[in-house]
């Protein structure tokens, strides 16, 4: 049996986050029901080899995934390392020597103007420094994250679609165009929005007495799953009333699925 014909037979197979839950008859048996997704959501998100295949068959995805990491590892964050770790420590290096200058000269006048010097030198270094940070910003960090945004929008859509065709055939929308792109774009912005809105939820829940912390957590857990997940219904043409629907009728498993992406992202 191929590799493709097992994917076929793999996905033919029922699965806790496609079938539709039953109506629990008690109280005990909602707590078995929930417990039993809630741990079919933690094997699936176990399910690495299955990944590593669909990545290894693919060389869209390889090439896709490559650029993300060079991307969003090397130029953006490396952007912002080199500004914080070289230019900032050599801006106050160079700052640093006027003022000593100033403490020198400021003992042989007097103290009074020593300390009325250094306390001009220290106001133009933290005006220089914060005006040096705000053009870097403003012409370098943004617009790097406009273009990698726009960019990782179009990339994630080609790996969801190319790994969607690998394990369930053709998605929806078969073919990547111009036209496309700023549907794309507008998903990944709703995306980020929806995922902000859930993320200030789960951050103001945390400071609830006892259960804020717990429920925190399973609140990250729902974000990650639902963002997981989302590429594959774009993939399959869902509109955000099915998604919605589809997501709070398996909540117990994707507060599974989510937890193990969470813990190692907290690692």
């Amino acid at each position: 049996m191929g590799i493709r014909e097992t994917h076929t037979t793999a996905r033919q197979q029922p699965r806790a986050a496609s079938q539709k839950p039953t109506i629990p008859s008690s109280i005990t048996d909602t707590l078995k029901l929930c417990i039993k997704y809630f741990w079919c959501g933690v094997k699936d998100a176990f399910a690495w080899p299955s990944s590593l295949i669909v990545v290894y068959m693919s060389s869209t995805i390889r090439n896709r995934a490559l650029k993300c990491f060079t991307l969003n590892g090397a130029i953006f964050l490396g952007s912002i390392l080199f500004f914080n770790r070289v230019v900032l420590p050599m801006l106050y290096t160079l700052q640093a020597k006027p003022e000593s200058g100033y403490q020198e000269k400021g003992l042989e006048k007097g103290e009074f103007e020593m300390e009325g010097k250094v306390k001009h030198s220290l106001f133009v270094t933290a005006m220089l420094g914060l005006f040096v940070k705000s053009a870097y910003q403003l012409f370098w960090i943004y617009p790097v994250f406009l273009l990698s945004f726009i960019l990782n929008a179009i990339w994630y859509q080609q790996i969801a679609d190319k790994a969607y065709s690998l394990c369930y055939g053709q998605p929806v929308v078969r073919k990547m165009s111009y036209f496309r792109i700023p549907r794309i774009i507008a998903d990944e912005v709703y995306r980020a929005l929806l995922v902000m809105n859930y993320v200030a939820i789960a951050i103001l829940v945390y400071g609830i007495p006892l259960i804020g912390p717990v429920v925190s957590f399973i609140f990250f857990c729902w974000i990650y799953a639902f963002y997981s997940f989302e590429y594959k219904w774009t993939a399959e043409g869902w509109n955000l009333e099915q998604r919605i629907n589809y997501f709070e009728e398996r909540w117990a498993y994707f507060a599974g699925f989510g937890m193990q992406v969470l813990l190692l992202m907290r690692v």
